[in-house]
């Protein structure tokens, strides 16, 4: 019996262990699944040390502990593979106070995960669905954004009408990220108002070649202040758009700040049509064709000299001495030009017919060819002197050259330009020639000190 027992007990115990080896492999099964969800790497970057003492972390408080208390304000999770949620109730009591997601690089596709997302996270101010491959139809009625304010959507290539519905529920977006985007260079005739909020829009890398296309999409966001059009293939700039009927003036009425950067402007005309950008204050145009062969003083000054209103070039303010010196130098850099910019006649009105400037060379001199003379010993001589030598050099080599002592040696240069004034006598050793400002056909008089007559004294 006891052994009867003794094998029925190791039967339970076997199979209790090949149970606990079956629940081990389904926990295992679902961990995998759960893998590409928002809440699993959420909790494996912000949860997972909840049990450690928060007192040994320097800063005081953990992330796991702010987000256990509902105040953990930042998730960024890019590039975790993640396409799902997760346990949507666990979350949203994890994410409340979240106001900033970054979730870019991902495999987020449908958006029942972008409307759980805003739904459990109302406080949410900025987003980031960069370079996910999001569906192109929204079929989801999303929540109202109340809080937003700045949206990224790099490399999403989403269709203006689902940009537009994405924006209508976002009443306070300012911001706007729409760059790598090369469908929007594509787009026909669009006459769609997306957002009237918003300030900032950026279109960097959106394979751009025509200016048209660029105002084209600029009607749907009609309040634009910042615009960033750099790394597009932009040649050249239209006043007025053919898609659309409209002038550059009107669609750009509100841009102070513009930045065209390693675009493929190739023409002063191009620069000369951002002056129809009325209230253009700030704009960078580096790495552009246009200025491949010219200076950076040319670059800075034949820009500011066609832009009357711009402040800011390339990051760098401009006061009203530097704008000055841009005019007088742009009109002088076009005085013997044939073909003359517009622009050029109205600053001639203000600053005059100007003449070029001479270039004068300040480089100190080096070398002065000098001549030394001593009549007491009837030596004249002409030499190359090297001007970064002491007059204690010279003293020595005019010593050797005339064989008075150089104790008892006496020097006098006499300046050619200032003949009037007569020879002066060098008096400190020590004096860098080129102090003197030697100039070719200066002369250096030798001569030696007469010797005092010995004083006699009076016997006591």
């Amino acid at each position: 019996m006891p052994q009867a027992v003794a094998t029925l007990n190791k039967l339970s115990l076997e199979d209790g262990e090949n149970s606990n080896l079956s629940t081990s492999s389904e926990t295992d099964t679902s961990s995998d699944e759960d893998e590409f969800s928002l809440l699993y790497n959420m909790e494996k970057k912000y949860l997972e040390d909840q049990e450690i003492d928060s007192s040994i972390n320097i800063f005081g408080t953990s992330p796991c502990k702010l987000a256990s208390e509902r105040h953990l304000g930042l998730l960024v999770l890019n590039r975790m593979n993640i396409a799902k949620i997760g346990d949507e109730q666990k979350l949203a009591l994890l994410v409340g106070a979240v106001s900033d997601v970054d979730l870019a690089f991902n495999d987020i596709k449908d958006w029942k995960v972008i409307k759980t997302i805003l739904n459990c996270m109302p406080q949410l101010r900025r987003l980031n669905l960069s370079h996910n491959p999001l569906d192109s139809d929204i079929t989801e009625e999303l929540p109202t954004c109340s809080y937003l304010t700045s949206l990224s959507l790099n490399g999403v290539n989403l269709p203006l009408e689902s940009l537009s519905g994405l924006c209508s529920k976002m009443p306070q977006l300012q911001e706007i990220h729409l760059n790598e985007n090369d469908d929007y260079a594509n787009v026909s005739f669009y006459d769609t108002l997306i957002s009237k909020k918003v300030q900032f829009l950026q279109l960097n890398a959106c394979n751009f070649n025509n200016w048209n296309a660029v105002m084209n999409l600029l009607r749907a966001f009609p309040n634009v202040q910042r615009l960033f059009l750099s790394n597009n293939q932009l040649g050249s700039v239209s006043e007025n758009c053919s898609m659309t009927g409209a002038s550059m003036k009107d669609l750009t009425s509100s841009v102070r700040f513009l930045s065209i950067q390693e675009c493929h402007i190739n023409e002063w005309t191009a620069i000369e049509s951002f002056e129809n950008i009325g209230q253009l204050e700030e704009l960078k145009v580096l790495n552009n064709p246009l200025f491949n062969n010219l200076s950076n003083e040319e670059r800075y000054h034949l820009v500011i000299g066609r832009l009357r209103n711009l402040k800011i070039l390339n990051g760098s303010p401009i006061n009203d001495n530097q704008r000055e010196d841009s005019e007088r130098f742009f009109v002088r850099y076009y005085q013997g030009h044939n073909d003359k910019p517009n622009i050029w006649h109205e600053l001639v009105t203000i600053h005059g017919n100007l003449d070029e400037l001479v270039e004068v060379d300040f480089t100190p001199k080096k070398y002065a060819s000098v001549t030394l003379r001593c009549e007491e010993k009837n030596v004249s001589t002409r030499l190359i002197m090297r001007l970064n030598k002491r007059v204690s050099d010279l003293m020595k080599f005019s010593s050797e050259l005339t064989n008075i002592p150089f104790s008892r040696l006496r020097i006098f240069y006499h300046d050619k330009y200032v003949d009037n004034c007569g020879p002066t006598e060098l008096r400190f050793p020590n004096q860098f020639l080129t102090h003197l400002h030697i100039e070719d056909g200066d002369e250096f008089l030798i001569q030696s000190k007469s010797v005092p007559p010995e004083k006699s004294f009076d016997k006591i």
